[in-house]
């Protein structure tokens, strides 16, 4: 099932979206940059919500020892912190080194099929595939992360646990047919994110990525539907005028 992220740097909106049950909040220097705040200040408010259990935030990316110094602050903040990468060589280099020190990693703003296979190849946690700009490059954003998805499924397939469960079995029943087939799992997530509306949410969600990550206004649009909002209204009205003996 495909979960909701809100995609946002203020506090106020993270609030209000954790209250609807939502778990993550991804942001980037872009975002924070519509807050008052320092980018680490907003990062430490949002980390006071206990509810929250991810928290995507991009460092800057001008130079790597800055880069370093920057992620090392930000985990010194909180350990729900997932650091986001580009998929550049620069990035993926940066997400590697994450890798390595036991950082989780989310690699974003991927726009093709090749740049997801070299990020499930490298084992990071997440993958963020950005609907909105892979269409202003001229493509269909659904079938790049349709083929994304697929790569995922075939990662799994091809991985050497799921191949070793999968002789296991067969050499201990002898019959796959009989047996329930092992769950092919690929530890990285799918995450969709340059959302720019609800319509976008509505055709991204059929390709059942595991995320969407979505601004808070449509978020907000989304779940205030107006047939919605009228038909509560309606109710209320009918039961108001019954109370009252019309």
């Amino acid at each position: 099932m495909t979960q909701f992220f809100i995609d946002t740097a203020n506090f106020d909106e993270v609030w209000k979206a954790v209250e609807t049950g939502i778990t993550g909040v991804t942001t980037n220097p872009a975002i924070a940059s519509k807050e008052e705040d320092s980018y680490f200040t907003l990062i430490e408010k949002i980390s006071k919500i206990k509810e929250l259990k991810h928290i995507s935030v991009e460092p800057l990316f001008f130079n790597r020892d800055d880069t370093i110094k920057d992620i090392v602050t930000f985990m010194k903040i909180d350990e729900r912190i997932v650091i986001k990468c580009p998929p550049t060589m620069d990035g993926m280099g940066i997400a590697n080194w994450c890798k390595n020190n036991r950082i989780r990693t989310n690699v974003t703003a991927v726009m093709s099929w090749p740049q997801a296979d070299a990020i499930f190849k490298l084992g990071v946690d997440y993958i963020s595939v950005f609907y909105g700009r892979v269409g202003d490059c001229g493509y269909d954003p659904i079938s790049v992360i349709k083929d994304v998805m697929a790569m995922k499924r075939h990662e799994a397939v091809h991985s050497d646990k799921f191949q070793k469960d999968l002789k296991d079995m067969v050499s201990n029943y002898g019959n796959t047919s009989t047996y329930d087939i092992p769950e092919p799992i690929v530890p990285t997530k799918v995450i969709v994110g340059s959302i720019r509306g609800v319509y976008d949410v509505s055709c991204a969600i059929t390709t059942l990525p595991d995320i969407i990550t979505i601004p808070f206004k449509i978020y907000e649009k989304m779940l205030n539907h107006p047939k919605s909002i009228q038909t509560i209204d309606e109710f209320n009205k009918l039961y108001k005028e019954k109370q009252n003996g019309k």
